[in-house]
């Protein structure tokens, strides 16, 4: 029985299902289904964001564009409560990117999450 809404994986496997589910958006639910046009839009921005990371991004100003882009789209579809932390991470990835003059797997991190956390318990101030 699931409990709740979410679902945690590994980013690599996140970035993986937005693949394969924008696939299937494409192939069979919107021919088949109304869509409203902001929630499509706001996935295929999503797809092409993981797309550039995947492949490695070769243009921030590509990459801003559609972060920004998708930014606006996901306030629109779901709402400011739906801005998460992450989600905050990603607007500042192109500037990132172009301060350190190349991408680096940024998702690495996700493994070390939890290693992370336990140390920050026992740091105050």
């Amino acid at each position: 029985m699931l409990l709740t809404d979410n679902v945690r994986h590994f980013a690599g496997e996140v970035m993986v299902m937005i693949q394969i589910m924008w696939s299937f958006m494409v192939g069979k639910v919107m021919p088949d289904y109304d869509i409203p046009d902001v929630f499509g839009q706001c996935f295929q921005k999503l797809y092409e964001i993981t797309t550039m990371l995947r492949r490695g991004c070769r243009s921030v100003i590509d990459l801003r564009r559609a972060v920004t882009e998708h930014a606006e789209l996901f306030v629109r579809a779901y709402g400011e409560a739906a801005v998460k932390p992450k989600f905050h991470h990603l607007v500042h990835l192109p500037d990132d990117i172009a301060f350190m003059g190349k991408m680096i797997w940024c998702f690495i991190t996700e493994r070390k999450h939890k290693d992370i956390k336990a140390a920050a318990l026992h740091v105050y101030n």
